[in-house]
């Protein structure tokens, strides 16, 4: 019965040792800026979240993954994490609708605004084919998000859904492209 209790006891001295150890790892990392995985449940029904590049957004559930440039369908898609890509000209149809998460210099115009507290630049426009067309520019992660929908409010929905992430909604971590560090340079 002894032993028996000694090793309750020490059980539960590891498990309190064990959860203070994670608590303090935590607050750590939180007060590092590390972000944690983002709460799915607030999602809304027939929407998913995507990403790439250290950004992630919410897309209408049915979109496609990476149908875009050669041989590309008219079938929604979300862009990311696309990599090298077959030189062809197809041409987007008037009627496509896309995310494109890139890392890309920042397009002209725009106003200012900060997502998660970094400086960003933001625009929208109407396209000459009809769809609605919005980019946001973080420079400071040198991740665009492009947007471009045949309705107005999807366009600003996806938008309005960026975040940025150290750590996606399936708890991996993202690494933001870095352009001033060489394969040889240390963090």
């Amino acid at each position: 019965m002894r032993t028996h209790t000694r090793i309750l006891t020490a059980t539960a001295v590891a498990a309190a040792v064990l959860a203070t150890a994670t608590g303090a790892a935590t607050d750590g990392a939180a007060s590092a800026g590390m972000s944690t995985p983002r709460n799915t449940s607030k999602i809304q029904t027939g929407w998913r979240l995507e990403s790439s590049l250290g950004a992630e957004i919410a897309v209408p559930a049915t979109w496609a993954i990476n149908d875009s440039g050669c041989g590309m369908t008219t079938r929604p898609s979300v862009v990311r994490a696309k990599g090298m890509a077959t030189l062809c000209f197809t041409e987007e149809p008037p009627t496509k609708e896309l995310a494109i998460i890139e890392e890309s210099a920042a397009p002209e115009g725009g106003s200012a605004t900060t997502i998660n507290g970094a400086p960003a630049t933001k625009g929208t426009k109407r396209l000459t084919d009809g769809r609605y067309a919005g980019w946001i520019s973080v420079p400071s992660r040198h991740v665009v998000l492009d947007v471009r929908t045949r309705n107005a409010e999807t366009t600003e929905r996806i938008l309005d859904s960026l975040q940025l992430v150290d750590t996606d909604h399936l708890g991996c971590q993202t690494q933001p492209a870095d352009s001033t560090k060489t394969p040889n340079s240390t963090p």
